[in-house]
Parts: structure tokens; C-alpha cells; sequence
């Protein structure tokens, strides 16, 4: 199958673009040509669409399924959501499960050390608190954000963005600051 320039370009960029977020490239290869498909593909298409080994195919699938963000829909045909808020915030989750909790932890025992060190200045112990607070603020604002259903999230952020790209167009850049 040989797929078209702006589809090849597609599955290209998600492939460099995972592994900045911690996701396998391959996986993201998969996961970009099931977006861009209007019907479930089988092992066999994604394999000669993507010139995949099965090795590779399956510990795609594999991670794919495991952070569920493609199902099997009949006999070993697979499909994502069609909704690019739905992969934006799979990868999301999968970063915030992945890199909060030690963050939480390391933060946490900088700041002890800080506090307990006398040597330490109070500038460079205050710095470590904010970024601290922060990530305490993410955790936080992430915990809440489980009770509000996703297509309000999904609302709210895509408003915003129409928001800003309108203050972009009237204002231009940052508010006509450069």
C-alpha cells in the first residue's frame, strides 16, 4: 500500500513528535495511520502500510492497548477515537501517570533537604518551594479534573483556543508586544 504524500507526512511527524512525550515511535506510527483511516484495519494492513515487522506491529498494538488508545473491533481489526482531543489527552495521561508522582517525590525531598540546610540561601530554598507548589497545583488541579466530564474539558480548552486565535488576529502576537 503506498500511502500519500500529506497521509506519509502525517504518520512522520506523530512518529518524531511521541518520543518527546515518552511514547514509542512506532506505537505513535500506529496510532496516526488508525486516526487517519475511516474504517478498522487489520494487522496485515497496518503492517504492509507502515512496512512494520510483526514484532513490532504487536508491541505496538500492545502498548497502544494497554494505555487504550485503540480498541479491537471484530476479528483482529483495530481503531481509535476520530477526536484529536481524545489522543491529545491519552498522551497526556500517559506523561502525567508516568512523570508526576516522582516529580512529586523528588521535589518534595529537595525541599526538605532546603529547609534543613542551613547553608542553603533562602532564595535558592524559596525557588524550590514554588516549583514544588506547582507541581503540587498540577497534582491537584489534575485530581479535581477527573470529576468534570471530557467534553466539557474538551469545551472549555477548544473555546479558549478560538479565544486566543481571535486576540491573535485583532491584537497580533502577545498582545502587539514583540
Amino acid at each position: 500500500m503506498t500511502l500519500s504524500p500529506s497521509t506519509q507526512s502525517f504518520i512522520d511527524f506523530f512518529a518524531e513528535l511521541g518520543p518527546r512525550w515518552g511514547l514509542p515511535s512506532e506505537a505513535c506510527r500506529v496510532h496516526a495511520f488508525l486516526y487517519l483511516s475511516d474504517s478498522p484495519l487489520t494487522q496485515s494492513e497496518l503492517r504492509s502500510a507502515l512496512s512494520l515487522t510483526p514484532e513490532d506491529l504487536s508491541e505496538a498494538i500492545r502498548f497502544l492497548k494497554e494505555y487504550q488508545m485503540v480498541e479491537e473491533s471484530g476479528a483482529s481489526h483495530w481503531l481509535t477515537s476520530g477526536d484529536p482531543w481524545d489522543l491529545m489527552l491519552a498522551g497526556l495521561e500517559h506523561r502525567k501517570n508516568r512523570e508526576l508522582p516522582n516529580a512529586l517525590q523528588v521535589l518534595r525531598e529537595c525541599d526538605r533537604q532546603a529547609t534543613e540546610n542551613a547553608a542553603e540561601s533562602d532564595y535558592t530554598a524559596g525557588q524550590i518551594k514554588k516549583m514544588l507548589s506547582l507541581v503540587e497545583d498540577l497534582a491537584a488541579i489534575d485530581m479535581q479534573s477527573k470529576s468534570i466530564s471530557p467534553t466539557l474539558i474538551k469545551g472549555v480548552l477548544s473555546l479558549s483556543g478560538r479565544a486566543a486565535r481571535f486576540l491573535e488576529q485583532t491584537t497580533g502576537p502577545r498582545g502587539g508586544k514583540e
